[in-house]
């Protein structure tokens, strides 16, 4: 499973640019009044807003592995975390508290672990009917 991103266009970056001018030269006016905090507090936020999104653009985007086997279920994030589960006590729970969010848990007899967090609200959905049917086959051959 791997973060869906999608690379910021040229026209998007032309309307960052556009709302930080617009911002900035609304300041000005409450400068000119001697309320110089405004402006000060503008740039910075602007800053800030560029910043972070150019932080995200560079950053890699989040991947989770999940592989279902006869016998156990394996799982490993980007950052490191791996779990291992026995197949024949493992099963997908979905957490649907409201109709915008979807957490994926696989729950085993002594542990529990969310998974899918890098996905958006749809593919959680889609992943987590291939996720059951894999479960669902693998407890079969136990049985």
């Amino acid at each position: 499973m791997r973060e869906n991103r999608s690379a910021m266009p040229a026209e998007g970056r032309a309307a960052a640019g556009a709302v930080v001018a617009l911002f900035v030269a609304m300041s000005i006016l409450p400068a000119l009044a001697g309320n110089l905090l405004v402006p000060c507090f503008t740039v910075a936020a602007m800053a800030a807003l560029v910043g972070a999104i150019e932080y995200h653009l560079r950053s890699k985007p989040r991947v989770e592995w999940l592989e279902i086997g006869p016998t156990g279920l394996s799982y490993r994030s980007s950052a490191g975390q791996g779990v291992n589960f026995p197949t024949l006590h493992t099963r997908l729970v979905l957490l649907g508290r409201s109709s915008l969010e979807c957490p994926l848990v696989l729950r085993s007899t002594a542990q529990s672990l969310e998974i899918g967090r890098c996905l958006s609200l749809a593919e959680r959905r889609e992943v987590a009917a291939l996720i059951e049917d894999a479960l669902r086959q693998t407890q079969r051959g136990f049985v």
